[in-house]
Formats: structure tokens, sequence, C-alpha cells
């Protein structure tokens, strides 16, 4: 109830004027439901509002309805722990299951949560440790969650870990189909970078938010009236109010410390008392328990809750019986809550006796503090919190205990909180190799962070490391950062830099060093004069070889050979698919660069069985380790596979995920582009694409970045995009774009058919220009030997022909993609026969022509084209063909894709964790597949999809796992 005074019979004191507060949480709880989606809750308030309180309520609501209540406390002192607030979400219940059990909940894509919880049965994970670990927690959470709905109840989350509230961002996005209930209770407007990043979650996941309100002065009288047991005078109860301002803790405090006999006060005296005399009411009350019991007030501030003991002690300076008696008559004057936590009895009188202590000795004593607790064995990150709050210098023990936290961090994945340990560490004044080694650490974990600094950092432990070895490896980390972050001059410099500083040694990273020069030289125009010059010498360092080193240099080699002249012979030795290890990561850090060089040159010369084999493998990889950017390629590389292959529902199905993925974790640009330009055709054939289009056309890439390869890719995406629109200028301008980057890097068609896309795309005047791109690009296919580009290169000189010469280059096109899996271009080349056959009268030929074209682009899933077919079928005079509502045909791709999944007997949260999709779109899709189907249950699934002739064989293959 709410405006008054009086609280319902059994309703608790502290939920005074709290009946709409009590009605939302309940409202919240209602949402909840297996098998529904979750939700979020933010109590937000002053210190002293009540949030605890209500938070409190919230638990006990959910345990009524039979959820799971997992708890948390943030914590001044424990805010930089790695992970801490999760630690404690899943501790007791982790603690609690027998070794069957646990394996159980971390079995699969949970497996990279088990180093958080110091429980993982391998090494710690070296690369992608933040990304490894949300996925991993997110699986975690989903896992306990099939068993019953779940709620997270965590308290002072302004305190929180950023790591933690990274978590709670994460999953926050990924509710739907997950019946769990995140309910935090926070302060608004505190100072600090975790209160800050609670902001930003909680705007992002746009959070419903309880803010209760402060009492009235019923409502404070009420309060006065309880804790006295009578009724004092009007003008005291009012002067409780105004002294407190409604504030439920601060009255409770007036009271204690107006005591024995708060009714005698005068009430002109009571404002005088107010919250700023809170510490030293508190500390006057426990001194009456003790004369050394304020001490151990301080000491218990500035160790915060959970403290031991004997750490208590020993810096209150207290024996140990002294300490225990202490503590429990400070727990019996409810200035510490009963609990074994020895916590305050609210923070905000922590906070208050903690602020009390003079500045330096309160540092001093959190100096102390991380001795003692070194000392009696404590964790490194409990220590370091103390010296995160000490003056640099005033711990002996300091460098030591932050360089054991950042790696213990490191361990968890909680990059936020090593990077915190390693820039305090620094300020400790370690000598110069120590520094280097250091600013090393600190430099990946703000890449892992996506903060610029880590440019800065990696830089100085480059210019500090005495080790070749250790400079060349860090130039190499340097220069990856700054090609992923668009900086090509910048990663160029860097490479130049450190080939001049290390060339001719026989170091083993130098070869790394000599793909990544290869790289972007290789892919920018002005450079390539400067790659062909020195191509002879780098096929020398690779000559017959097939081992790891010079696996990347190889790879480079085949990929720009592939966008270029190199045999597809050549391409093939030098990838070398059969002998080759596909793993992500490289000298501990993970990077995707020599992966997609490879993948990327073996679908430019169409050995597409060898390409999806190594994406299959990297993805699935990646999906058991929690590696985004492993799930990236995998699922890129295959969607362009499946586009090659004319396989475009399964392209989309996979296309959709990795663009999500890639904006969600916001990856690097050229990813991106080339994942685009890959699926070029299944972007503009497919309706339901057209999101991905908008974010084609709106994509910016940094001003030196755009004048690559990369940009060069982008534009002929968007000039595929705009021709396919009608749009024919826009198309021109985008191809000439394209055109003005590619001619200097003597670019042919296996990658990008840009001189076949503006021919058709210029105006009838221009048609002399035209046919000599047309021209040009066939010459250039033939050279290469790839009949795909052949088979492109005949069609589009074939339509520009028109009459019997342009006839017979349209039937050598179609033939070309005779035998060739490329179902797609030989439908257009069959679409392509059929009008220039109708065109010349030839009307009975075309309609069979273009019926074969229907059948085989309708296979292929490509929409847009279908559209085009048809009409020219009605134009020819045969009748329009009727489209599927209902059946195999009718499904999405997504359902198609998720049906498919679970007709091979895969459970829902398999197939979300194989498709990286939520819970909640696995529902979603069956239930409309088994609509359109008009099948009842899963085991009809299989008759209905796996043996439907419509569906290519293994267009949509079933889960990886």
């Amino acid at each position: 109830m709410t405006g008054t005074g009086q609280r319902d019979a059994g309703e608790p004191a502290g939920l005074l004027e709290r009946g709409r507060e009590v009605a939302a949480i309940d409202d919240s709880l209602g949402r909840i439901g297996v098998g529904g989606n979750g939700a979020t809750l933010l109590i937000e308030g002053p210190a002293g509002i009540g949030k605890t309180t209500l938070l409190r309520q919230l638990r006990h609501r959910a345990e009524g309805r039979d959820f799971r209540v997992m708890a948390a406390r943030g914590s001044e002192i424990e805010r930089d722990f790695g992970f801490g607030v999760v630690r404690q979400l899943f501790g007791p219940l982790l603690r609690s299951l027998g070794d069957a059990e646990r394996s159980r909940l971390f079995s699969g894509p949970a497996s990279p949560s088990a180093a958080i919880f110091g429980m993982a049965e391998g090494a710690a994970l070296e690369v992608s440790a933040a990304e490894a670990s949300l996925y991993g927690l997110f699986w975690l959470v989903a896992a306990i969650a099939e068993a019953g709905p779940v709620v997270f109840a965590i308290d002072d989350a302004h305190w929180s870990d950023t790591a933690s509230l990274r978590f709670v961002q994460y999953i926050g996005r990924r509710l739907d189909g997950l019946p769990l209930l995140l309910g935090l209770a926070a302060r608004p407007n505190e100072a600090g970078s975790q209160a800050e990043t609670l902001r930003e979650v909680a705007a992002d996941l746009e959070m419903p938010t309880i803010a209760p309100a402060l009492l009235s002065e019923e409502g404070t009288a009420a309060i006065v009236q309880a804790r006295l047991g009578r009724d004092p005078s009007v003008p005291f109860q009012r002067a409780c109010h105004e002294a407190t301002g409604g504030n439920p803790l601060l009255i409770e405090e007036l009271l204690a410390e107006l005591d024995p006999d708060p009714a005698a006060t005068p009430p002109s005296s009571i404002a005088a008392v107010g919250p700023r005399r809170i510490a030293a009411g508190v500390r006057e009350r426990a001194r009456s328990l003790d004369p050394a019991a304020p001490d151990v007030l301080d000491a218990l501030a500035v160790l915060g809750d959970g403290a031991d003991l004997r750490a208590v002690g020993a810096l209150a300076g207290t024996e140990p019986e002294q300490t225990v008696s202490i503590v429990d008559k400070l727990v019996g004057a409810a200035i510490l809550a009963d609990d074994e936590g020895r916590s305050f009895a609210h923070p905000v009188l922590r906070t208050a006796i903690h602020e009390a202590i003079p500045r330096a000795a309160r540092a001093a004593s959190h100096a102390r503090a991380a001795g003692i607790l070194v000392e009696h064995g404590a964790e490194a990150e409990e220590a370091a919190a103390h010296v995160l709050l000490c003056e640099p210098g005033s711990s002996g023990a300091a460098l030591a205990v932050l360089d054991e936290a950042a790696r213990a961090a490191a361990a968890r994945g909680a990059p936020a909180s090593v990077a915190t340990y390693l820039r305090r560490a620094l300020e400790e004044g370690p000598g110069e190799a120590l520094r280097g080694e250091l600013l090393r650490r600190l430099g990946r974990a703000e890449v892992a962070l996506r903060d610029p600094a880590a440019i800065v950092h990696l830089r100085e432990a480059g210019e500090l490391a005495t080790d070749s070895e250790l400079a060349l490896d860090i130039s190499i980390e340097l220069a990856e950062v700054l090609s992923l972050a668009g900086d090509w001059e910048g990663s160029g410099a860097v490479i130049d830099g450190a080939l001049a500083r290390f060339g001719g040694s026989e170091l083993p990273g130098l070869l790394e060093l000599e793909a990544q020069r290869a790289a972007y030289r290789g892919y920018e125009p002005a450079r390539v004069p400067e790659y062909d010059a020195e191509l002879p010498r780098l096929l020398a360092l690779v000559e017959g070889r097939e081992d790891e080193e010079s696996s990347r240099l190889r790879w480079v080699i085949a990929a720009v050979g592939a966008i270029r002249d190199l045999p597809r012979g050549e391409v093939l030795r030098l990838i070398s698919p059969s002998t080759q290890s596909w793993d992500l990561a490289r000298n501990g850090r993970e990077s995707s660069m020599s992966l997609s060089q490879a993948i990327g040159a073996l679908v430019m010369v169409d050995a597409l069985d060898e390409a999806e084999a190594i994406a299959m493998e990297v993805g699935e990889e990646g999906r058991r380790s929690g590696s985004v950017l492993g799930v990236v390629v995998g699922l890129g590389f295959r969607a362009a596979v499946d586009a090659r292959r004319g396989r475009l529902r399964a392209s989309v199905a996979n296309l959709e995920v990795a663009i999500e993925t890639l904006r969600d974790n916001d990856l690097n640009l050229m990813a991106l582009t080339t994942c685009l330009h890959l699926c070029v055709d299944t972007v503009i054939e497919r309706h339901e694409l057209e999101p991905v289009a908008g974010l084609v056309e709106g994509l910016e890439l940094p001003p030196v970045f755009a004048e690559t390869y990369s940009g060069a890719l982008l534009h002929e995406v968007r000039g595929a995009l705009r021709m396919t629109r009608g749009d024919r200028p826009g198309a021109i301008a985008e191809l000439r774009a394209a055109e003005r980057i590619l001619r200097p890097m003597g670019t042919g068609p296996r990658m990008v058919g840009w001189r076949s896309r503006l021919a058709l795309a210029l105006p009838g005047e221009e048609r002399r220009e035209a046919l000599e791109l047309a021209g040009e690009e066939l010459r250039l296919a033939e050279l290469v030997e790839s009949p795909r580009a052949i088979g492109i290169a005949q069609r589009a000189r074939g339509a520009l022909l028109g009459g019997d010469d342009g006839v017979e280059l349209l039937r050598q096109s179609v033939a070309t993609f005779g035998d060739a899996p490329f179902a797609l271009e030989r439908a257009r080349s069959l679409a392509e026969l059929g009008a220039a056959l109708r065109r010349g009268n030839s009307r009975s030929e075309a309609r069979d022509r273009l019926r074969e074209a229907a059948d085989l682009a309708q296979q292929c899933g490509a929409e847009r084209l279908e559209e085009r077919i048809d009409e020219e079928l009605r134009v020819a005079g045969a009748k329009p063909r009727r489209r599927a509502i209902s059946g195999p045909d009718s499904l999405t791709p997504a359902e198609r894709r998720v049906a498919t999944a679970a007709a091979t007997g895969a459970s829902n949260r398999e197939i979300a964790q194989d498709l990286f999709v939520s819970l909640r779109t696995v529902e979603m899709h069956l239930t409309n597949t088994y609509r359109k189907l008009g099948a009842s249950a899963r085991s009809q699934l299989a008759a209905m999809l796996l043996d439907d002739p419509g569906d290519p064989a293994g267009e949509i293959p079933p889960p990886a796992g």
C-alpha cells in the first residue's frame, strides 16, 4: 500500500509504503516461465531507501513460486575482482553438486566458463578469453534453467566488477526462450567506472526500473512509533522526518543514536543529529560495547564483507578471543548483520565508517591489509583489492600481488580486471624488463576490451623488449591489432620497422611478419609493385614447405595469387589443405587472418569441398571453445561456399548469424567486407536480407582502409545491389570506384566480377567499352582456367552482343556450367538464353529454357531471379507458376535449418548452440514449421524434410555437434 503510515498484517517493516513496488516485482515474476522469455528489473534509489529489502522480497516471492534463486552482492572492496559477482551467484550451486552433475553442467559450449570458477580440467584459456567466458556462462545458465525458472538477485550492482556487468549485458540480450529474471539493485549517479558501465548496461537492455520513494511523514511516524513502542509527540515525529527526509535507514540510525531515551530529545535538537553524524554515532555505540570496538569496526570497514577474523584482529591490534567477542557484540547492537559474512547491517554504514578514517591513515590501513592477507594465504585478487586503494610504494608485496591477481583474472577471462591490476602495477616502478612484460600483457587485455590504448602499450612494450624474439612477436601482434582496427598505414609502418630491425635473422616469427607485409602490400594498389618485386624471394622462402611456421606466408601468397593469375594447382599446393592444422590460436593469441586467407583462396579457385570442410572444422571448434571469431569464420565461409554452389537458403541461414555476430561483437571490418562480398549473390537474391543490404549501404570504412582491396569489395557489393534495384547510375559509380582500386592490383575474375557487372550496367551509348570489358574478363577467366568465371563472362558478353552471336555465347555459358557445381550461375545463363531466344522469336525453345531456369532458380532459393524468369515466361506466352504457401518449399531458410536439425534428433538447446541463435528463436521457427508442414510432433519432421527432393543434397546440413 502507498501514501499511508499503516502496513498490512504480516508485512515486513521495510515494506512500509512499498505496495506499488511489490506489485511490480510480482508482475516481473509473472512474466517468467519455463519455455518463456526472460526479463530484467532494476531497483534504483539512494542509500538507505530500501532497495535491499525489496530485492530480498523478490527472492522470497520467487522462492514461493519455485524459482531457483541465485544471489550476489557487489562490494566496494571487491569491485575489481574478475567475475567476482558471477562467482558469488554460481558458487553455492556448483559447490553443492557432485562431480558428475558439475561435469554435465560444464559440458559442451558451457565448458569455457569452468575456468571462472577454478574448475577447468585443462589449461586456462589463453585466447579470446572474455568472449569465450561469456559464451560459456550463457550456456551454463541455459543448462541450469532447463530445470525451471531462475532469478539472479544482485544487490549493490553499482559495485559489481566489470566482467560480471558485461555478463549481465551479454545474457540480458539473449533472454528469448530463457526463463530467467535478472534483478539488480543499485544506487543512481554513483561515481566510478563500474557504475558507469552499469548505466550503459541498463540503457542497452532498457531495464524496467523500480524507484522507491522517500517515506511520507506518516511512514516516518510509523517507524518512530514501532521503534519506541509508544506514540511520541507530533513535533518529535515531524523533526525526525525533516532530519532524515524520510529515508528508512537514516530514521533507524537517528533513533539508535538518540538512545537510551530518544523521546526525551527536544525536537529542536534532532536536526543537528542527521546523516552526517552516522559514523561518529556508530563509533560511539561501538565504544560503549568495548574500548577496542572502534578499532575492530575500522578494520572491518577496511577489509570489507566476509573478512577473516584473524585478519581483522591483526589489522585492529586485538587478540583473537577479544576480536570474536567484539564482533558478537557488534552483531547484538545491530551494527553488523547476523550472518556468517561479518558484513555491516547496511552498506551505507560500512561506507560511513570507512570514509570517516582520515585519508592517509585509510591508505596505510589498506597497505597493511594487503600484507596481512598475503601472510594469511588469501587469494591474490583479495589482497590486490587493497593494493589498489593504497599509495604506490607503500606495500612491499604490491607488485607481486598485482601480477598474480592479473594472471588469475586473465585465466577467468576478465580483461577489465587484468587491465586495472596491470595499470596499477606499472605505478610501482618495475624495472625495464618487467615493465615491458607488464605492458605487453596490458596491451593484450586492452585488445580484448577494444581499448585504443592497446596500441600505445604494445608499441612501448616492443621498444623495451631486449630479447629479439619477444620484440618480434610484439611487433607481429601490434601490426595485426592496427590492421584489424583499419589503420592500414600504421600496421604497415610497424611491419616495415620490424623487418628493418630483424630482417636476415633466423627468428621463428620472421615468416609471419613477412606474411603481414605481403598482405598489406598485395591488397593495396599503390604497393602492389613492391609485392610483385618481392614475390620471387617470398616464394623461395616457402619452397617445398608445408609446416606451420611457413603456413601464414604460404596462405597469403595463395590468396593474393587467387585474386590475380596464379594457377589453381599452385594455389592448392601453397595451401596444402590435406596436411594443415586449422587452429585459430597462434602463439597464445587468436587470429582469423591466416585461416581466412587460406579458406578464401580455396573458395576463389572453386575448391569448395576443401573450403567447406575447413570452415565446418573451424566453426565447430569456435562453438566448443566459445570463440566468437571462430564461429564467424566458420559460418561466413560456409555461407560463401553455399552461395557459390547456389544453395542460397543455407547461405542465408549462416550469413544472417555471421553478420549479426560480427556486429554484436564489434569485430573487424576486413572480415565483414569479405563476408559480404563472398555472399553477394545471397544478398541480392533473397528478400529477407534487405537489412543486410541496408548495412552495406550504410557501412563506412576508415579513409585509408577504404582505398584497399577491402574497400573495392564493398564498392562491388554496393554496385550489385544498386543494379538489382534498377539504379544504374548508382551502380556505375560504385563499380567505377571498385575499378579504380582493382585494376592497378591486376585482379582477375575469380573473386571479383566488376568488369562484367560494369559492362552490363553501362548505357547503350557506351556499348563499345561494355564489350571490351566483357571480352577482357573472358580472356582473363580463360587464362586462369576458371569454369565459373568463364561462364559468367560468356553470359555477360553474349547478353551484350545480342543476335545469333549472342545466343551462341549464351549457349556456351550454359554448357560451361553444365557439370560444374554452380547451379545459380547455370540458372542465370538459362534465363538469359531464354530471354534472348524469346526476343529472337524462338518462343517454344525460349519457354523450355525459361522453365528449366525457373526450376533451377527455385531449387537454389534465388527469389529475385525467379521473379524475373516468371515475367519472361509470361511475355513468352507461358502460364504463371504457382508458388508454395505450405510444405517444405514454404519454409524460410532459418525455419528449414532449425527444422532439419530437429529432424536429426537434436534438442532445442543443441540446435541453439550449433546455430548460435537464442532458444526462443529455435522454438519460434519450429512452431512455424509445424504450422506450414501440418505436423504435430517432432518425430514427423524427418520424413517431411530429410527426404525432400526439393532440397538439394546437403544444402542444409545437420548440427555440427
